[in-house]
């Protein structure tokens, strides 16, 4: 009937936006750092990043700022140890001399790396996620910044993980952050 139809549709419209998880399929590498020019590179139109030369870091972050709602990125670890997670857009990554030049390692960096573990304001705390070998590594990173939470779950396994982003380490606009590591890694955003 009309009303049902009516009342439906006023639920739907009052339905938080927080409850809306927004699938993100345009995600690219915007902007990336690294301490050598052959360290690592982009490629595939800005959707891969993959070491070129190893002994050397490098890391890139997303072209989306994000400051509200929910938002879901996936990502497929082709091989390698990785770093997956958010930083602030407004803090430059810069590699720390004392952990082999690594940019995981700075303050504003919140996620999972697929050797270490989770970092929280680039503090290693060694629990989280652990890659599932198979060679199907895919991943679920999503942003919920209207609860300031970052979570990961790997989606062809049973490996899930959930953090708090501090609003004074990491305050908005976030922005997608992966680092490759210096023994040879690649990643590719789906």
């Amino acid at each position: 009937t009309t009303g049902n139809k009516q009342s439906q549709m006023a639920s739907n419209i009052m339905t938080p936006e927080s409850n809306v998880v927004h699938v993100v399929l345009d995600e690219k590498f915007q902007d990336i750092y690294k301490t050598n020019e052959d360290a690592i590179r982009v490629i595939d139109d800005g959707r891969t990043c993959e070491t070129v030369k190893r002994g050397l870091c490098g890391c890139a972050t997303g072209k989306h700022s994000y400051t509200s709602g929910l938002h879901s990125v996936r990502i497929k670890v082709n091989y390698g140890d990785v770093f997956l997670g958010i930083r602030s857009r407004n803090v430059i990554p810069v590699p720390d001399e004392f952990a082999w030049s690594a940019y995981h390692g700075t303050p504003s960096t919140y996620g999972w790396s697929t050797y270490v573990g989770r970092r929280c304001n680039g503090i290693p705390t060694f629990s989280g996620i652990e890659p599932n070998g198979n060679g199907s590594n895919i991943y679920v990173l999503t942003l919920n910044c209207d609860e300031r939470r970052l979570s990961i779950v790997h989606e062809n396994g049973t490996e899930q993980d959930e953090i708090e982003v501090h609003p004074l380490n990491a305050p908005f606009p976030w922005c997608l952050f992966v680092q490759v590591s210096k023994s040879g890694s690649s990643l590719t955003l789906l």
